[in-house]
């Protein structure tokens, strides 16, 4: 919701906040782990929702267009997956040390043992 000015109107009342954290979880469930972290870094309110989602998500599907330490960093994100997908950011891990470095990020978590 924005003004003619496109900046955001502050008489319009926030929905977001309106919306059961249930809710909140599903519409995060429609965006992919990029976004998502885009998403956090708009309010905190919004941030806290996204580590809630994060913790409670099982498979990650890992984005592409990311470096080595990005994609480590994001799988050490979601502390609980059981399913991580390397499949689109492939072409970025360029040698198995690479790639064993994202695995050995993910396992980091309590689900490790599982992955």
């Amino acid at each position: 919701w924005s003004n003619t000015s496109g900046g955001v109107d502050p008489n319009l009342p926030d929905l977001w906040d309106t919306l059961p954290a249930e809710i909140r979880l599903l519409v995060l469930d429609q965006l992919g782990p990029r976004e998502a972290a885009r998403a956090a870094r708009v309010c905190k309110d919004l941030a806290a929702t996204v580590r809630s989602w994060r913790a409670t998500a099982q498979r990650l599907m890992l984005p592409p267009k990311l470096s080595p330490s990005g994609l480590a960093s994001m799988a050490m994100a979601y502390p609980n997956i059981t399913s991580l997908s390397l499949r689109r950011c492939a072409p970025q891990l360029s040698t198995p040390a690479e790639a064993l470095r994202v695995l050995s990020a993910a396992a980091r978590g309590p689900a490790g043992r599982t992955i």
